[in-house]
């Protein structure tokens, strides 16, 4: 079940959408192709935080998706990591009444939100002495 829930993450995360200032929108897939094909930037949009993060949050996701035996604590990591894009186009999306961002954002939020319940469930409890 956790593994289904990763991909699903990856794949929510992936078709987030974008639109900013001059009319411009991209998906976050979209965004991510752009990035990785136009060699003369790599290097400087590579060591943005938010890019950085976005890259690492993807990568702990995937890694725990194929792995025998998920650890929890990457994948919290890499939902934590993604969670302020996905967030902040929420926001973005709330804000100027933008149903298709808050659509795409939507999917990552509830998939995120049923993960750490999930998890919170299985978590041992700490009892008082």
């Amino acid at each position: 079940m956790l593994r289904f829930i990763n991909i699903g993450l990856l794949l929510a995360f992936s078709i987030c959408y974008l639109e900013w200032g001059g009319g411009n929108s991209s998906f976050i897939f979209q965004a991510e192709y752009e990035l990785f094909s136009s060699r003369d930037k790599l290097l400087s949009s590579l060591t943005h935080p938010l890019i950085l993060g976005g890259l690492v949050g993807q990568i702990l996701l995937l890694y725990s998706a194929f792995k025998k035996e998920p650890n929890r604590r990457l994948n919290s990591i890499g939902i934590l990591m993604l969670s302020p894009v996905v967030v902040l186009a929420f926001l973005a999306g709330v804000l100027s009444l933008n149903f298709k961002m808050i659509a795409a954002a939507l999917p990552f939020i509830v998939l995120a939100v049923i993960y750490f319940l999930k998890y919170r469930k299985q978590s041992p409890k700490i009892e008082a002495i």
